[in-house]
C-alpha cells in the first residue's frame, strides 16, 4: 500500500480573533495554500497543540504528514516551532 508521504510543509496552531478560538491550518504541500485540518474549535490552547502534534507526526497511520508545527500566540507572535 502506498501512503501520502508529507501532505503539509507546516501546520499552524493561530488564534481566532474574530471567532474567539484556537484553529489548526496547515501549509498543503500540492496547493501552496493553507487550509482549514483542525475538526473542532479549541478554546484550550494546549488542545490545539497537542492535536496539531498528531496531524504532523503521528505514525500509526503510514509515514508522518507534516514537516513542522508553528505555534503563535494570540497576538500573532511565534512562540515555537516543532520540527519532527
Amino acid at each position: 500500500m502506498n501512503y501520502i508521504q508529507k501532505v503539509w510543509t507546516d501546520i499552524e496552531v493561530k488564534w481566532n480573533n474574530d471567532f474567539r478560538y484556537w484553529e489548526i491550518t496547515g501549509d498543503n504541500i500540492e496547493s501552496d495554500q493553507y487550509e482549514n485540518i483542525g475538526h473542532t474549535l479549541y478554546s484550550i490552547k494546549q488542545d490545539a497543540i497537542e492535536d496539531a502534534m498528531i496531524y504532523a507526526f503521528d505514525t500509526s497511520c503510514g509515514p508522518e504528514r507534516g514537516e513542522r508545527v508553528k505555534i503563535y500566540s494570540k497576538t500573532g507572535k511565534l512562540l515555537k516551532t516543532v520540527k519532527a
